[in-house]
């Protein structure tokens, strides 16, 4: 029979990251939600954010049980089918895995992009005031002379 153990060191590395992933993400969001009145936008996103985040979190660790299960019944010599039809299944939790990170990128790159306009937009709005003042003071001072 083969060696079981790079299947079972797999399985908890990933269980380990998945642990320490979600609980990250928790911490992270009760930061959130302390910094961000009731109410506010973006708790929404944080929210929303969180579901996606633990959701890949929970996956990780559910993949590093898979793992080392799938070593087992291919040890226990199981149907090529229902062989088969098990990694498949992990395979595609992997793939789903990828796409929910990709989805967690592009959702902060659409963010962040929104968020640089809306910055850009409040500095050039400060940056006329600052102008207009700028030249009423101006105008002032060759008034008074």
């Amino acid at each position: 029979m083969g060696n079981p153990w790079p299947a079972i060191v797999a399985g908890l590395i990933l269980v380990y990251i998945g642990i320490v992933f979600a609980r990250w993400e928790i911490k992270a969001f009760r930061l959130s939600l302390q910094e961000l009145p009731e109410g506010h936008p973006d708790r929404v996103y944080a929210f929303r954010r969180f579901r996606r985040r633990l959701q890949v979190a929970v996956m990780i660790l559910l993949a590093g049980v898979l793992i080392p299960l799938g070593d087992y019944l291919f040890e226990k010599k199981i149907s090529p089918l229902w062989f088969a039809i098990y990694w498949l299944g992990v395979l595609l939790l992997a793939a789903w895995i990828g796409i929910m990170g990709l989805a967690d990128f592009l959702m902060m790159r659409v963010r962040t992009g929104r968020s640089l306009r809306e910055l850009a937009a409040q500095r050039e709005e400060i940056n006329t005031a600052i102008e207009e003042f700028r030249q009423r003071k101006v105008s002032r001072r060759y008034e008074n002379n």
